[in-house]
C-alpha cells in the first residue's frame, strides 16, 4: 500500500521539531529571562560582598578589642609584681625604664608629613604610699620625682576623699585601701578635658623639653592600684598609671580596608576607629576634644544635662558620650549597649558632621576595679565612610553584570548557529537512515507472516547492512530453533518433575537461601522442623502467617530470623555467609562455583527447654540465584502454549547456598548409652571378679590378726599396732562392699510413693550430721505432687549420694588446712532440696533438685563426674554419682547437673510420673 505519510516524512519531521522547537523556545526564553537572572546574580554578589566586608571589618575591630584586653592584662600583671617587690626607689626607677612602648604622631607645629616616633614609658607614674598616706617613692615620665625629706610636709592621701593631681581628682588611695586583700583597683580614664579652641590655639612657649610634643594635647592616665601586704599587714598602696599615649596607639594609625597604616587618620574621610568606656565616654579618638575628661575644678560634665546638647558638642566643649547623643545617631547609645552586654556587630550611623559610616564594633572583657560591674573595659569601633564601603563591592559587580552579559550574548548566537547545523545533520541523516528501516520493516512483516526465505540487500556501509545480513541468516535459522525448543521443553518438564519428587520425599531436611539469609527453597522435610522448633522455642512469629507454616511460606524468609534462638546452628550458617561475601571466594564462584565440593559437619544444638539435638549437615554453593516466586512460576507449557518459564532465571551472576542437614539425636543418644552401658558392664565383671578375689584373702587375715590381738594382751604397743592394721583392713572391706554394690544389680521393686515422704525421711539421717559441720538443710517440697512408681531404699540411695557429697565439698570450702573455720563470720553452707512438677518434651515429670552454695564443679569435670572411679576427693571411691546415675536410669528418668565455679552446683533429677 501507499503510505501518505511514510518512515521518511516521520523521521525528518520529528528530528527537526525535536531540534529546531526546542532551541527556538530556548532563545526566546533566554533573552526573556536572561535580565532578570543577571540582575538577581548582581544583587546576590553585591549582597555576599557587603556581608563578607562587614564580617572583615567586624573581625578587624575585635583583633583590636583582643590587644587591648591583652595590654590590660599585662597592666594587672605588672601591678602584682610590683606589689611583691620591695619598695624601693631603684626597683621602682627600673620597672619604669624596662616597660616602654613606642608611641607614633604628628606634631602641629612641624611641618606638613613631619612624623615622630618615639618611645616613652608604658607607666607615666609609679608611685608608692604608706599605709598612713604619705607618698614614699614616685617615678614620674621615667624619671624620679624629688619628695620632701620632711614626709609631714608631703600630701597625705588620706586626709581627703580625693587629691587633686597633675590628671585631675583622684581617689585611688582609698579605693585600694577599701579593697579585699588580693583585689586590684583600676580607674576610668582621668584627665582634663582638652576644648576644639583651646586644642588649636597657638603658644610660643616651647621648652627644650616639650619640643617633641603636641601642645596642648590631650594628656590622661588609667590608674592601676593595690595593696602592699606583707604577713597579712598593710604597708601601703601601689599604683602604676597606664600612660593615654599608648591607648591611642590602638586606634590612632588603623585604616578600615587593607594592611597600610597612617600617622594619623583624616576625619572627614570617616574611615577611623576609636574606642570608648564601660560608660560610653570616648577614650581614644581622632579628635582629642571628643576624649573624656573634666573641667579645671575636677568635675565631670553631666551628660544628662540640657547644655550637653548637639550645638556644644559640635563647637568640642564637652567630651562625646555615646549613650547620651540620640541627636546625633541613635544608633550610637545601641553600639555601646551592646558592647556593654558583651555583644559585637556591624550597624550604620553617621558623624558629628553629618557623614553616614558604616561601623563595626567589638567588646573590650576586663572586670578589674570600678569595671567588675559590666565585666567590660569598654569597646573598639572600627568605621568607613558608606560610599568608599560600597565602592568596591559596586565595582566588583559591575565587572560581573559586564561578563555575565557578554556570555548571554554569546550563549544566544551560539544557540542558533547549533540549530542551524542540526537542522542540516538531520536532513541528511534522515535521508540514509530511512531507505534502510523501510526494506527491513518489509521483510519484518514477511517473517511474521511465516515465510523465512527471505534476502535483504542494503549497501550502505555501516551497521544497517550489517542488520540486513543478520535478518537474512535470521529466517533461516528461526524454524530448527522453533523445533528445538518444543524438543526442550518437553524435556525439561520431565526433569523438573522428577526433581520435585527427589525434593519432597527426601528425609534430611533441605533449604536453599541466598547470601542475604533469604531463603529460596524448602523441602517439607525442612518445614517440619522449623514448625518444631517454632513449637519448643515458644516462638508463635518469625514474620511468618502463623505458626504451622508451609513449604511456601518458609521460602522468602531470613534463616537468620529463624535460627536467631539456636546460636550453634546460626553459628554454622553465618560462617558460610561469611564466606560467600569474602573477594577470595566471590572470584572463586565466578570462575567456576559449579566446582564447589560439599562440605559436612556434625554438632550440637541447645534447645530452650534445655533438650541437646545433634545435627548432621553437608553445606555446599549453588551457581545462579532463583527467587522463591519465580520458581512457583517455572511451569513447563504445553505445546503450542505461552508459558512462565525463562531460562534467565536460572543464573544471575549470583550465588546462593545448599543446606541440608538431619536430626541424628535419638542415634546419638543410643550410642551413648551402649558405649555407657558396655563400659559399665566391664567395669561391673571387673569389680565381682576383684571383689571375690579379696573378700577371702581379706576374712583369713583378719581372723588371725584378732586372734593374734587377743594373744598379746599385755603388749600395749602391738595390740595398737595389730588394732590400726584390723582398721585399714576394715577399709578395704568397704570398698570390696562398694565394689560388689556396683557391680550388682539389685532387684528394682517399684511402688507407687510419695516422693516428698521419701525426701523426709532421708534427711531425717543427715541432719545431724549437717548441723555438726555447720550446714543449713532446707527443704522446700510441693505438696501437690503426684504418687510415682519408685523403688523406695534405692531412690534414697540416690539422694544420699548427692547429699553427703554436697556436704563433704561445703566442709573442706569452709575449713583451712588444720580443719578449722576459715572466717567465723562467713555464711555458712547451705543445702535446698526441692521438688516440683516439669514438663520435658511434652511429657509430665516430677522434678527433684538438690543444690548447694559451695564452689562448684569445673566445667571440664562436668561430663566425667557420673564415671565410676572419677573424684577429686582423696578419700573417696569415685562410686556415688555413678551409682547415682544408674538407679535414676533404672527408674526410667534422667538426671542434670548445672554449674557455675564459685557459685554452687545443683543437681536435677526427673522422674516420670
Amino acid at each position: 500500500m501507499k503510505l501518505k505519510f511514510g518512515i521518511r516524512k516521520k523521521f525528518l519531521t520529528g528530528f527537526l521539531l525535536l531540534s529546531l522547537l526546542p532551541l527556538t523556545a530556548l532563545s526566546f526564553f533566554t533573552r526573556n529571562r536572561m535580565d532578570v537572572v543577571f540582575n538577581t546574580l548582581v544583587q546576590r554578589s553585591r549582597n555576599a560582598l557587603t556581608e563578607n566586608s562587614m564580617s572583615l571589618l567586624e573581625a578587624r575591630a575585635q583583633a583590636i578589642a583582643d590587644q587591648v584586653e591583652q595590654l590590660l592584662a599585662a597592666c594587672v600583671d605588672d601591678l602584682k609584681m610590683l606589689i611583691s617587690l620591695p619598695a624601693d626607689p631603684s626597683i621602682y626607677m627600673n620597672f619604669a625604664n624596662v616597660h616602654k612602648r613606642d608611641i607614633w604622631y604628628q606634631h602641629k607645629t612641624s611641618p606638613s608629613g613631619h612624623h615622630i616616633r618615639e618611645t616613652l614609658p608604658l607607666y607615666c607614674e609609679v608611685v608608692f604610699v604608706n599605709s598612713q598616706g604619705i607618698e614614699e617613692i614616685r617615678i614620674a615620665d621615667g624619671k624620679p620625682v624629688f619628695l620632701h625629706h620632711d614626709s609631714a610636709k608631703r600630701p597625705h592621701l588620706q586626709d581627703s576623699l580625693k587629691i587633686k593631681t597633675k590628671f585631675g581628682n583622684e581617689d585611688f588611695f582609698q579605693m585600694a585601701m577599701a579593697a579585699k586583700e588580693n583585689d586590684i583597683y583600676v580607674s576610668h580614664l582621668t584627665g582634663y578635658h582638652v576644648t576644639k579652641d583651646n586644642y588649636f590655639s597657638t603658644t610660643t612657649s616651647d621648652s627644650e623639653n616639650n619640643k617633641n610634643q603636641n601642645l596642648n594635647d590631650y594628656r590622661g592616665i588609667i590608674r592601676f592600684a593595690g595593696k602592699k601586704m606583707v604577713k597579712g599587714v598593710c604597708k601601703g598602696v601601689v599604683s602604676i598609671a597606664l600612660d593615654h599615649r599608648h591607648l591611642m596607639e590602638f586606634t590612632q594609625h588603623i585604616l578600615p580596608f587593607g594592611n597600610q597604616e597612617v600617622v594619623a587618620p583624616i576625619y572627614e574621610s570617616g574611615n577611623y576607629a576609636f574606642m570608648f568606656d564601660d560608660e560610653g565616654w570616648m577614650i581614644t579618638h581622632p579628635k582629642q576634644w571628643d576624649i573624656r575628661g573634666t573641667f579645671p575644678d575636677g568635675e565631670m560634665v553631666d551628660p544628662s544635662s540640657s547644655i550637653y546638647n548637639e550645638k556644644n558638642l559640635k563647637a568640642g566643649l564637652f567630651p562625646f558620650n555615646l549613650l547620651h547623643v540620640p541627636f546625633i545617631h541613635e544608633n550610637y547609645g545601641h553600639i555601646a549597649r551592646d558592647v556593654i552586654a558583651g555583644k559585637s556587630g556591624v550597624v550604620k550611623t553617621t558623624s558629628v558632621k553629618g557623614v553616614p559610616r558604616i561601623l563595626a564594633y567589638a567588646p573590650i572583657n576586663f572586670s578589674y576595679g570600678l569595671y567588675s560591674k559590666h565585666k567590660c573595659f569598654g569597646g573598639v569601633t572600627l568605621g568607613a565612610r558608606s560610599e568608599e564601603f560600597h565602592r568596591t563591592v559596586d565595582q566588583t559587580s559591575a565587572e560581573i553584570d559586564l561578563m555575565v552579559k557578554k556570555a548571554s550574548e554569546n550563549s544566544i548566537i551560539l544557540i542558533f548557529a547549533t540549530g542551524a547545523l542540526v537542522a542540516a545533520i538531520a536532513l541528511f541523516l534522515a535521508r540514509s537512515f530511512t531507505r534502510p528501516i523501510v526494506q527491513l520493516t518489509e521483510k519484518v512483516n514477511e517473517i511474521s507472516s511465516g515465510y523465512y526465505d527471505i534476502s535483504i540487500e542494503i549497501k550502505s556501509g555501516d551497521e544497517l547492512e550489517i542488520l540486513g545480513k543478520q535478518f537474512t541468516e535470521m529466517g533461516s535459522r528461526l524454524k530448527l530453533h522453533q523445533q528445538n525448543l518444543v524438543r526442550s521443553l518437553d524435556e525439561l518438564k520431565q526433569n523438573v518433575d522428577l526433581l520435585r519428587r527427589i525434593h519432597a520425599g527426601m528425609l534430611s531436611s533441605l533449604i536453599v537461601f541466598n547470601r542475604d539469609g533469604k531463603i529460596l527453597s524448602a523441602n517439607p522435610r525442612a518445614a517440619h522442623f522449623f514448625n518444631q522448633l517454632c513449637k519448643e522455642s515458644g516462638v508463635t512469629d518469625h514474620n511468618l502467617n502463623n505458626e504451622n507454616f508451609s513449604r511456601k511460606e518458609l521460602a522468602g524468609q531470613n534463616i537468620k530470623a529463624l535460627l536467631a534462638p539456636y546460636p550453634e546452628l546460626m553459628a554454622h550458617i553465618t560462617k558460610e555467609l561469611d564466606g560467600h561475601d569474602s573477594p577470595v571466594n566471590e572470584q572463586k564462584n565466578h570462575l567456576g562455583a559449579q566446582n564447589n565440593q560439599p562440605h559436612g559437619e556434625s554438632f550440637k544444638v541447645n534447645m530452650p527447654d534445655g533438650k541437646l539435638v545433634y545435627l548432621e549437615t553437608s553445606i555446599s554453593t549453588i551457581p545462579g540465584n532463583v527467587d522463591s516466586q519465580e520458581k512457583d512460576n517455572m511451569e513447563i507449557p504445553e505445546k503450542g502454549n505461552k508459558g512462565k518459564f525463562n531460562p534467565q532465571n536460572m543464573d544471575r551472576g549470583d550465588h546462593s547456598t545448599l543446606l541440608i542437614f538431619r536430626d541424628v539425636t535419638r542415634r546419638k543418644n543410643m550410642e551413648k548409652h551402649i558405649s555407657r552401658s558396655d563400659k559399665l558392664v566391664s567395669l561391673g565383671i571387673l569389680a565381682a571378679g576383684i571383689a571375690h578375689e579379696i573378700r577371702n584373702p581379706l576374712t583369713g587375715i583378719t581372723l588371725m590378726l584378732d586372734d593374734l590381738h587377743d594373744r598379746i594382751a599385755n603388749r600395749t604397743n602391738d595390740r595398737l599396732l595389730i588394732q590400726r592394721a584390723l582398721e585399714e583392713i576394715e577399709k578395704l572391706e568397704n570398698i570390696v562392699t562398694r565394689l560388689l554394690e556396683f557391680a550388682s544389680k539389685p532387684a528394682h521393686d517399684p511402688v507407687l510413693e510419695d516422693l516428698n515422704k521419701v525426701v523426709a525421711d532421708t534427711l531425717f539421717f543427715v541432719k545431724k550430721q549437717c548441723k555438726q559441720k555447720g550446714v543449713t538443710l532446707i527443704s522446700r517440697t510441693n505438696q501437690n505432687l503426684p504418687r510415682i512408681l519408685i523403688d523406695r531404699e534405692r531412690i534414697r540411695q540416690a539422694i544420699l549420694n548427692i547429699v553427703l557429697n554436697a556436704l563433704n565439698v561445703l566442709e573442706d570450702s569452709m575449713a583451712d588446712s588444720n580443719g578449722n573455720n576459715k572466717d567465723k563470720n562467713r555464711n555458712k553452707g547451705k543445702i535446698v532440696i526441692s521438688t516440683d512438677i516439669t514438663d520435658i518434651s511434652e511429657d509430665h515429670m516430677v522434678l527433684l533438685s538438690i543444690k548447694d552454695n559451695g564452689p562448684g564443679i569445673a566445667r571440664e569435670d562436668l561430663d566425667a563426674i557420673f564415671d565410676p572411679f572419677f573424684s577429686h576427693n582423696p578419700d573417696g571411691f569415685g562410686l556415688g554419682l555413678s551409682i547415682t546415675h544408674t538407679i535414676v536410669e533404672e527408674h526410667g528418668g534422667r538426671i542434670v547437673v548445672e554449674s557455675e565455679p564459685g557459685k554452687g552446683a545443683c543437681f536435677n533429677i526427673h522422674l516420670p510420673i
